[in-house]
């Protein structure tokens, strides 16, 4: 069980999914028992939030794979894989890549991607992000924590 999930994005484009999965989990009963944010860009004030035992991020990520796709990130691939560690438009790995300095990273940390496609980069500052996107990614969330 997750007591935080946060998530992340821009208010543009389709990376704003991972917002908008958050804020629509705002109205689900598990709103109840689990804490939920939305975090516009954090950079590395996201490790501001890793002050709980266990958290989920949700967050638009970029694949090849099918479009709405939702991915569970393997954090040390992840950080592993990472060669960009600079303050300057500071992501998630970043985040946790101090988090961890810091002995301040959660037990339980997981990485919910939703996939927005490697094309899907858009000037249009509210494009439709699917239906079936937002809820099959609120169908893993549910499953992940068991609550509804």
């Amino acid at each position: 069980m997750f007591s935080r999930i946060i998530g992340i994005g821009s208010p543009f484009g389709l990376d704003r999914i991972g917002i908008e999965v958050v804020e629509r989990l705002k109205t689900a009963s598990l709103a109840q028992q689990i804490e939920l944010i939305v975090l516009d860009r954090p950079g590395l004030s996201l490790v501001d939030y890793f002050d709980v035992d266990s958290l989920l991020i949700v967050d638009a990520v970029l694949t090849d794979g099918p479009v709405g796709e939702v991915h569970n990130i393997d954090i040390r691939a992840l950080e592993k894989n990472s060669k960009n560690l600079s303050t300057h438009n500071a992501g998630i790995v970043d985040a946790i890549v101090l988090a961890r300095s810091l002995n301040v990273i959660p037990a339980n940390l997981q990485i919910l991607g939703i996939n927005i496609g490697t094309d899907s980069i858009s000037t249009d500052s509210e494009p439709e992000i699917p239906a079936k996107w937002i809820q099959g990614a609120k169908d893993k969330i549910i499953e992940l924590t068991g609550k509804e």
